[in-house]
């Protein structure tokens, strides 16, 4: 089976949805070339999942991130909802499958690690609207000072992470994106790490 990790690098490191989408149909242009099936196959659930994580917005004017969205969803429902029993399991149903989640048990290798990398460029596109103070127009939040935005930021991955799933009791179903997270946050810097570990 051919490499082809390195091919999609930059697509992965971008966080901005227009300039995504342009790398991703050179990507197509260089994949088309190989002539490899798998290549293919792989690029195929590759622009799936673009497909999913930006969807049309329903005036039909620009698209939203589904996946980002999720980041503004899952702490607020950790933080305020109170959600009926015979509701739970329609709600995180309806996540999984905004997320891919839900056929995740019959991926394959290269379709879990492509997922894995989707999810970590949304954690990272999350950390740098944080870091560059766009945090007030995107939450709502009274702009603050550098250590204050931090540990919103580092709130927000708790409850979009470990909080949502124990309160839910849906560690199962999000572990991978709590993994891929995760394991983006605390990549980024050890800071945030240690202020992730240190929430109790």
């Amino acid at each position: 089976m051919d490499n082809t990790e390195a091919i999609y690098n930059g697509y992965y490191r971008e966080t901005d949805q227009e300039k995504r989408k342009k790398i991703l149909n050179d990507i197509e242009e260089e994949i088309n070339s190989l002539g490899s099936t798998d290549a293919v196959y792989e690029l195929t659930f590759v622009k799936q999942l673009y497909d999913l994580r930006y969807h049309i917005k329903k005036k039909g004017i620009g698209q939203s991130d589904n996946f980002l969205f999720q980041c503004l969803n899952l702490p607020y429902m950790y933080r305020n909802a109170l959600i009926p029993w015979f509701m739970l399991k329609k709600r995180l149903n309806e996540i999984s499958v905004s997320l891919g989640l839900d056929k995740y048990l019959t991926y394959n290798d290269i379709e879990k690690k492509a997922l894995n990398r989707e999810f970590r460029n949304t954690a990272a596109c999350y950390i740098k609207t944080c870091d560059n103070g766009s945090y007030k127009s995107l939450l709502g939040l009274v702009q603050s000072d550098e250590a204050t935005r931090k540990k919103h930021m580092i709130a927000d991955f708790y409850d979009m992470t470990t909080g949502f799933s124990r309160k839910f009791s849906a560690e199962e179903i999000m572990k991978p994106w709590n993994d891929a997270m995760k394991e983006e946050l605390f990549l980024t810097s050890e800071e945030y790490r240690s202020m992730f570990e240190n929430i109790n």
